[in-house]
């Protein structure tokens, strides 16, 4: 009976330990979202659909962003969760922040008013333009897409680059029409584009990696397309809606409209809500919604294997998915 007791505080004690050391890096060694220390995914589509302006391997936090950040205006920085140091990375006024192994890819300044894809060393080191012209980057086992939008030669193209020799190769997408929104789940991408001078509708489209299968799946005006296994999930006039990856089965998960952004882990939705600007999650299917935490006004946050970062009053902070714990990081 001693030898149960004994037992049963010992397992009590590390449940309550693992519980508690939600944020904390010195503590515990991550499983973040990609399996491994280092990403075999630059950033998970519900960050990069909400601007990507942070990323995460390992213990480090990769991070940029505008007057609310309290490390500067635009400069990307990396952050070691450990010791919290901070290092800016540069002042390229970065976007769409992918991170795998020792490089870090993104859109930034280019020229007077444009905007480039570059590559930089996460120690800040070997910068290097990619290419111009180019948006919305998405780095996927050993490969980067990115849409190209204000080229004559490529408009409407979705480029794929291999990672190690750069070398490009142009999707032909349904027409030369600018893209919208664009995700890549799987073994394919998924993409929207629509004729502004004609008043269309978006039209959702399905496109093997390899360019030769390109299909019509609907026709929405949708924005903030998020997917997670055969799902996706995206804005559409008044509430978010799902389907089926073939266009099947849409379901509105929620009539609620007055929130932007919001994003997905396993099966519940994160988002915030512009009428009372509190932070809420609720299933997919629409129900048990809940409030996360106390603090309001909240700018904008990115998801991590059970962990959420976002900004309150020019301060960072870390937060477990399940709303239990709210911890300032600076």
């Amino acid at each position: 009976m001693k030898m149960l007791r004994k037992y049963f505080i010992v397992l009590m004690f590390f449940i309550s330990g693992s519980i508690l050391n939600g944020c904390n890096h010195k503590e515990r060694q991550e499983n973040f979202s990609y399996d491994s220390s280092i990403n075999q995914i630059g950033n998970t589509s519900g960050n990069l659909s909400n601007s990507g302006e942070i990323a995460k391997q390992g213990d480090y936090l990769y991070f940029s962003g505008d007057s609310w950040n309290p490390f500067g205006k635009n400069k990307l920085f990396r952050m070691n969760l450990n010791d919290k140091k901070v290092s800016v990375i540069n002042s390229d006024n970065p976007s769409s922040v992918n991170v795998v192994g020792n490089w870090i890819y993104y859109i930034g300044n280019w020229g007077f008013d444009g905007q480039a894809l570059y590559k930089i060393k996460t120690d800040g080191t070997e910068k290097k333009l990619i290419d111009t012209g180019a948006n919305n980057p998405i780095v996927v086992n050993g490969w980067i897409y990115y849409k190209i939008n204000n080229d004559d030669k490529d408009q409407g193209k979705i480029i794929k680059m291999n990672l190690k020799t750069l070398q490009k190769t142009r999707l032909d997408t349904q027409s030369n029409l600018p893209i919208g929104e664009m995700i890549v789940l799987k073994d394919h991408i998924y993409y929207t584009n629509n004729d502004v001078l004609k008043d269309e509708k978006y039209k959702l489209y399905s496109m093997t990696i390899d360019g030769k299968e390109n299909s019509l799946i609907t026709e929405a005006d949708l924005s903030y397309l998020i997917g997670n296994g055969n799902t996706l999930y995206f804005y559409e006039e008044n509430g978010i809606y799902k389907m089926k990856i073939d266009g099947t089965n849409k379901l509105k998960v929620t009539s609620e409209s007055d929130f932007q952004p919001f994003n997905l882990s396993n099966n519940w939705l994160y988002y915030i809500n512009r009428n009372d600007h509190y932070f809420y999650k609720m299933k997919t299917d629409g129900k048990e919604k809940k409030r996360l935490t106390k603090l309001k006004n909240i700018d904008s946050f990115y998801i991590f294997n059970g962990e959420i970062y976002f900004y309150v009053k020019n301060h960072l902070y870390c937060m477990t998915i399940n709303g239990n714990k709210n911890k300032k990081i600076r």
